[in-house]
């Protein structure tokens, strides 16, 4: 679980997270204009389930984590200038965690709350000085938490939604006013909900998807008016999901595409969109492939990259650009292998007949609905299936031209 920061450069920059060899030091560009990644600077202690913020000086700071030893104490800062950039130690901790939420406050300082420290979850909340480079304490939260979301309101508060907490999900929130350090409650969201997305939209409301409670994973979204205070229930996904990305696309647009993340069935490739003006969800194309885990940045054209995850207990290095500009364009379907010995199946396509640009993994699926194509564009598509001998020998080759 890597963080990914959108820079002042236009550059995403990846830090830390895990791979087969445990905690990575390693960190990554992604250059939109090239579609190409580099090296960045190694960080100065590797972690993972960390937090990482866009400082208002263009630096980036990353704080706390998982290192292989154990909770991580540290912070540190990124420097994109010049070249790989550079990683320098700031201050420590008030107290080691990892799991947490990591706030930018108006006055520039961040603003650190809840996650677990190794030995339970935490309530202490901090704020980091990017000028004297210090983290101080600041108020406690009313209900330690973790694995919960953070977003700043327009009125310059933080609202805390959610998480785990000693006995299990949460429905509370807390409202954290910089101006006295003090948390307060907020009113509660109809049901409690951990590992789920916030976002807030342009008219100011913050929208709740998904997530995990008792029963499993969530297909509930609810919103919350920063005006009143209220919360009320709004469309419901198509999929339950939990551990998935949410992002806001721009305006025109304006909407919110959530992708991939885990449900009953494992993780998940879906990808839907939440129209504000209705507050109905529409169903997207697919991934490339199924992720949870993963980040999801908003590149400035209006793309969207998301990055590497974990599907079934692989860890993955793959990224795709996606513009969620419309819902499912094309549904390919085939028919069910009788071989048992089968793992899965490919999806092979691309604008040429048998030139495919893009493979999707679809694993026992037999149905696929890639996302992102061109519109006034033919595409051309064949199915593979796959076992531990080898992959098969393409289907028959289909094509439909994009409306």
């Amino acid at each position: 679980m890597h963080s990914a920061t959108r820079l002042l450069s236009s550059q995403v920059l990846l830090a830390g997270g895990y791979n087969d060899g445990g905690v990575l030091k390693a960190a990554e560009l992604y250059n939109p204009v090239a579609g190409q990644w580099t090296a960045a600077a190694d960080l100065v202690n590797g972690r993972a389930q960390h937090t990482a913020t866009l400082l208002q000086n263009g630096e980036v700071l990353v704080a706390g984590g998982y290192e292989n030893a154990g909770i991580v104490g540290s912070s540190e800062r990124y420097n994109p200038d010049p070249g790989p950039g550079q990683w320098t130690v700031s201050g420590n901790l008030v107290n080691a965690r990892a799991q947490h939420t990591a706030t930018l406050l108006p006055n520039g300082e961040v603003l650190i709350a809840g996650g677990y420290d190794g030995a339970g979850m935490v309530a202490v909340s901090e704020r980091y000085d990017p000028a004297g480079g210090i983290w101080t304490a600041t108020g406690n939260l009313l209900e330690a938490r973790t694995w919960h979301t953070a977003v700043p309101l327009a009125d310059g508060r933080v609202l805390v939604i959610g998480g785990y907490g000693s006995a299990g999900p949460l429905a509370s929130t807390e409202i954290y006013d910089p101006a006295t350090g003090l948390w307060s409650a907020g009113s509660s969201l109809a049901g409690p909900r951990a590992e789920h997305t916030a976002t807030v939209l342009a008219n100011g409301r913050v929208l709740v998807t998904g997530g995990y409670d008792a029963t499993g994973p969530l297909a509930s979204s609810e919103l919350y008016d920063p005006s009143t205070g209220i919360w009320s229930l709004t469309g419901v996904l198509s999929t339950a999901r939990s551990q998935h990305s949410a992002t806001l696309l721009p305006p025109p647009n304006g909407k919110v595409v959530v992708a991939a993340g885990y449900n009953t069935t494992g993780p998940l490739a879906s990808t839907e969109l939440y129209d504000p003006v209705t507050g109905q969800w529409t169903t997207g194309g697919e991934l490339l492939g199924a992720r949870i885990q993963h980040s999801a940045t908003l590149l400035s054209g209006g793309s969207v990259v998301i990055a590497g995850g974990r599907s079934s207990g692989t860890i993955l290095s793959s990224a795709e650009i996606n513009a969620f500009t419309s819902g499912v364009q094309a549904v390919l379907t085939w028919d069910p292998t009788p071989d048992t010995a089968i793992f899965g199946h490919r999806v092979y396509f691309g604008t040429s007949p048998q030139t495919y640009q893009h493979v999707a993994d679809v694993g026992l699926r037999t149905t696929y609905s890639p996302g992102n194509l061109q519109s006034g564009a033919t595409y051309y598509f064949a199915v593979t299936a796959y076992s531990e001998a080898g992959e098969s020998c393409a289907s028959n080759q289909v094509s439909k031209r994009i409306p």
